[in-house]
């Protein structure tokens, strides 16, 4: 101001960041009553079109108003709208939870959004689930069996998140030389089909009559009694043991005379 007797020094401006919503203002070198300050930046609105750039406090100029963006990298897609914040690019869904399946086209006016799929309830399944790949709800829920054949039984039952029907599985066959117990009539959900052995012995003197195929509900076969006596002149070569499915005595001739120096001794009565 002309009354100092030393020449006016340069001081260094202030360089450090403002608060958000300010920008620093320029420090040129010419003569200032004061340091580089901080001023508020512009919130008013843009034109149409156009959005307000951030002002995050370390700028040195002022918000000023910039051409929204319309475009967006592959994979993404333009969201928001100039005048509300400002548009933003988005990455577009490419995989939702399983369970649900993605919707939309992936576009502003038509984003990508993840949608519950069907639920099949009770009773029901679906040959197809959704996996959250899916741009459709590809579930469609069918009826489970609720019978099988003759000689199956069904299995586990259908809780509405399966992809199989219910299965029908073949009750237990009996083999030859044993009968059936119980019966098998498709609609029962467990195995009721055991097998018991048919006799096997009927005892010295007799033999087994008839045989088991497995098919038959009862023990088909009996015991019958083998032949006791071969006849005047005869003798029991082989007996029955009672465990043969035959008669399997044997009947010979009697011995009708010896050699020179022989007699016979007791009687053949058969």
């Amino acid at each position: 101001d002309g009354s100092g007797s030393e020449d006016a020094a340069c001081v260094p401006c202030n360089t450090g960041g403002c608060a958000a919503g300010q920008y620093r203002l320029t420090c040129d070198g010419i003569f200032s009553t004061g340091d580089a300050a901080c001023a508020a930046c512009s919130t008013t609105g843009c034109p149409a079109g156009q959005v307000r750039e951030v002002c995050d406090g370390s700028g040195t100029t002022d918000a000023g108003c910039r051409t929204c963006d319309t475009e967006c990298a592959a994979g993404y897609y333009v969201a928001g709208s100039c005048g509300n914040g400002g548009v933003r690019c988005e990455r577009i869904i490419t995989e939702c939870p399983v369970g649900q399946h993605r919707q939309g086209a992936g576009t502003t006016a038509d984003p990508v959004v993840c949608v519950a799929c069907t639920s099949c309830g009770a009773g029901k399944y679906s040959a197809e689930q959704c996996d959250g790949t899916t741009l459709s709800d590809v579930v469609q829920c069918l009826d489970c069996r609720t019978a099988c054949s003759e000689h199956q039984y069904l299995g586990a039952e259908c809780t509405g998140t399966g992809t199989e029907d219910r299965q029908c599985l073949d009750c237990t066959r009996c083999q030859a030389g044993n009968y059936t117990i119980g019966t098998c009539d498709g609609t029962s959900t467990v195995n009721s089909v055991t097998c018991a052995a048919c006799r096997t012995d009927c005892g010295a003197g007799n033999f087994i009559q008839g045989k088991c195929t497995g098919a038959a509900f009862s023990d088909t076969t009996q015991c019958a009694s083998c032949v006791e006596s071969c006849g005047a002149g005869k003798y029991k070569s082989a007996s029955c043991d009672g465990r043969a499915h035959e008669d399997t005595t044997k009947c010979s001739d009697c011995s009708a005379a010896c050699d020179l120096g022989f007699y016979v001794s007791g009687s053949c009565d058969g």
